[in-house]
């Protein structure tokens, strides 16, 4: 009997979940994202949103931080599973102000969040850099940022500067915000 019944609170539970997830607003959630964006003074512009049950995608958005374009990209494909959330970013390029960085770009950067670790962020990106593993602890508000550079990256100085040699062989960035 209370197997039946167990069983049939998470066949409810599962059916609610998916019921949620697939009629989720992803566009007003976007909306409100870029509000609370904006009072940091991170604007989005230029992006075009396509929604469908499962993603929204933004595709070639440009990130404005007080009025300087940092970045652009190309294309996000952001997936709300409400237990498990995933921001995939591809073809990150520096933005038209930052001219001292032109050189670099990300070809994809991975954003994920858990709600078994809901204070921090996991992040994954690859580019002509190297390979990036980081976290973001949101309660502590720290970063955390590991790279194993390519050759050419190592010679930056202006960005390697802020790294130190980590133990692995890569360079490990560490900053509160």
């Amino acid at each position: 009997m209370i197997k039946k019944v167990f069983l049939n609170i998470s066949l409810f539970l599962l059916i609610f979940l998916v019921a949620l997830i697939l009629t989720l607003p992803k566009k007003a959630v976007w909306f409100k994202f870029e509000e609370l964006a904006y009072q940091k003074e991170v604007v989005i512009d230029g992006e075009t949103l396509n929604e469908n049950p499962l993603f929204l995608t933004v595709e070639n958005g440009e990130i404005i931080f007080s009025g300087m374009s940092i970045a652009t990209f190309e294309i996000a494909k952001i997936l709300p599973l409400l237990i498990y959330d995933s921001i995939t970013i591809e073809n990150i390029r520096v933005g038209k102000d930052m001219t001292q960085f032109k050189e670099l770009s990300m070809d994809s950067l991975g954003i994920e969040y858990s709600i078994f670790l809901p204070l921090k962020l996991m992040l994954n990106g690859v580019g002509d850099f190297g390979e990036l593993k980081g976290r973001v602890n949101l309660k502590e508000k720290t970063i955390d940022i590991l790279i194993f550079p390519t050759e050419k990256f190592k010679k930056v100085r202006v960005i390697m500067k802020h790294f130190k040699k980590h133990e692995n062989g890569g360079y490990i960035y560490n900053a509160k915000f």
